[in-house]
């Protein structure tokens, strides 16, 4: 049971972290999830270890599965600094055609999109980049989205205002601090 709880909580940990700037939903139920892991693994491993008067519960209770869930954990850790790289590289192709489609639009905006794993809630412009803000992402005080900057490298605002990392070639992620 608890290997399978660290496999949901892996899940969302890695959905949370596959968006720029992290899904804030999906990183509280995430570590909500790693919460109630960690304490069905003590728990269980308590009860395995010292047993409970009944003997079924010596019996029924094997240690050996509770560790696997360390092992989930550092795996999920261990790859979800790359999650975000990876899913931008499999959705580029689409992104890049959204930006080219927006190109087209007089005023630049194309509204309420579905890129793969992203909601693109609108595009817009700024210092001649195509900004692409994603629906979800970001904390709860900064919006964050893609960046094609195919002219320069944009410039970071000084206090509230856009910020830019670079993610490759003209693609930039960007974080609207306010």
């Amino acid at each position: 049971m608890p290997v399978g709880a660290a496999g949901v909580a892996a899940v969302w940990s890695l959905w949370a972290v596959s968006v720029p700037g992290s899904n804030f939903m999906a990183f509280v139920l995430s570590l909500s999830a790693w919460m109630v892991v960690a304490g069905m693994t003590v728990g269980l491993a308590i009860i395995g270890l010292i047993g409970l008067p009944a003997p079924r519960w010596r019996t029924s209770v094997r240690l050996w599965p509770l560790a696997l869930v360390p092992v989930v954990a550092a795996v999920t850790f261990a790859v979800a600094g790359s999650v975000q790289g990876v899913m931008f590289d499999l959705h580029r192709g689409r992104l890049e055609a959204l930006v080219a489609e927006a190109a087209e639009q007089p005023d630049r905006r194309v509204e309420d999109r579905w890129v793969g794993i992203y909601t693109i809630s609108y595009i817009a412009g700024d210092q001649g980049c195509t900004l692409l803000a994603l629906e979800d992402a970001g904390a709860l005080f900064a919006s964050t989205g893609f960046a094609h900057c195919p002219g320069s490298r944009p410039k970071d605002a000084t206090g509230d205002g856009y910020r830019y990392k670079p993610i490759d070639g003209p693609w930039y992620e960007y974080t609207l601090v306010w």
